[in-house]
């Protein structure tokens, strides 16, 4: 029976749309506060399933780079075991640093659903007390349920692929050069599709602009607007790497492009025209040519650019090649052979006249047997 001292509520109906109790609008409220809870509860699990899952893929693709590291150093015999050791470290290093992040945010998002659970629980306790007893504690469930809960933060997570899926072995032979012999082997340029406007040295290693218009063939594969020329040979397996001189060009593209790739008029470099390529514009500003190019922080201005090609895995890396320090990397699936790519850009008046090189010597090209491929 109801207290006499419970008034009804202000605003309630009267006659024949009386409320017939003075709790029925305060329990509808807890029961939409309880759905809406329950929604946002709903939304905490999904979002710690989603976490839970870039953690479950991190780990996974961890390992499979630890494999392949394992891999890379087990080639180069105990003398190496050292560098193996240190560059699995940095790895574990990463793997915990981007997991912390992922562990972070599934903490908030763990103390975000015990919040909710809780409330949810009192609230349900509540629903089945007396009247009396559930308007006492009314006031303080209702403001206890105004809890708002944030989404997640957006975390990034991923292990450079460049420092641990590229050139491992060429990093060892840079720093132990009196153990590893490599042989190295040369790219050459294609003259068949070199710009009219461009001059290529006798052995085809080196390119610059030229004072007058070439007496060439019309060809297909031939750039006739842009400053671009391709190595001859073209890769569709295996791995491989190259260094190219850039000395001190104020402008150039160094990349790759597929066999199909337009090559008449204007060229800019997007992996949707199929060119994957690092860039310099205007002496300082480097550029990856993705589809909305994405500017890069180089800290030292590098003379030499390596570059990387996993064709099967669909990786190409760049690097500073004085001491191969990773500058980026592309990610794709590859379905075309694929040829040496390079850019002298404008000359800007004499500026920009410096060639571009193919290093002899900074040529390694990694094979790998069948089994690997």
């Amino acid at each position: 029976m109801l207290s006499p001292a419970i008034t009804p509520l202000k605003g309630s109906l009267s006659g024949a749309h009386a409320v017939t109790s003075p709790l029925c609008f305060p329990q509808k409220v807890l029961e939409k506060t309880l759905r809406t809870l329950r929604r946002e509860k709903k939304k905490q699990e999904e979002y710690e399933l989603k976490e839970n899952w870039k953690l479950k893929e991190l780990e996974e693709e961890a390992e499979a780079l630890d494999l392949h590291v394992g891999r890379e150093f087990g080639k180069l015999h105990d003398f190496l075991l050292q560098e193996e050791k240190r560059v699995k470290t940095k790895l574990e290093e990463e793997r915990r640093r981007n997991a912390a992040k992922l562990e972070a945010n599934l903490t908030a998002i763990r103390r975000g659903r015990e919040t909710l659970e809780e409330i949810i629980e009192d609230i349900e306790t509540s629903l089945k007390q007396e009247a009396t007893e559930l308007l006492k504690g009314l006031k303080e469930l209702l403001e206890r349920s105004k809890v708002s809960l944030l989404p997640p933060a957006k975390v990034q997570v991923s292990l450079p692929l460049g420092e641990f899926r590229g050139p491992l072995q060429y990093r060892a032979w840079k720093e132990m050069i009196h153990v590893v012999d490599p042989a190295p082997t040369s790219l050459t340029l294609d003259p068949d599709t070199a710009h009219p406007f461009l001059a290529l040295s006798k052995d085809l290693s080196s390119v610059k602009h030229g004072t007058q218009k070439q007496d060439v063939p019309e060809l297909p594969a031939r750039f006739d607007c842009s400053p671009c020329v391709l190595a001859l040979e073209g890769f569709a397996r295996g791995r491989h790497y190259w260094e190219v001189e850039v000395g001190e060009k104020t402008e150039w593209d160094v990349g790759v492009t597929r066999r199909s790739a337009r090559r008449k008029g204007n060229v800019r470099p997007s992996p949707e025209d199929g060119y994957w390529a690092l860039l310099l514009r205007g002496g300082d500003r480097y550029w990856a040519s993705t589809t909305l190019w994405t500017p890069l922080a180089l800290k030292v201005k590098p003379r030499k650019i390596g570059v990387y090609l996993d064709y099967k895995r669909g990786q190409l890396s760049f690097y500073n090649a004085d001491d191969l320090t990773h500058i980026y990397t592309f990610t794709d699936t590859f379905a075309e052979k694929l040829y040496p790519y390079f850019c002298l850009c404008v000359c800007d008046g004499g500026k920009n006249a410096e060639p571009l090189r193919i290093c002899k010597k900074g040529v390694l090209l990694f094979y790998v047997n069948s089994t690997l491929l």
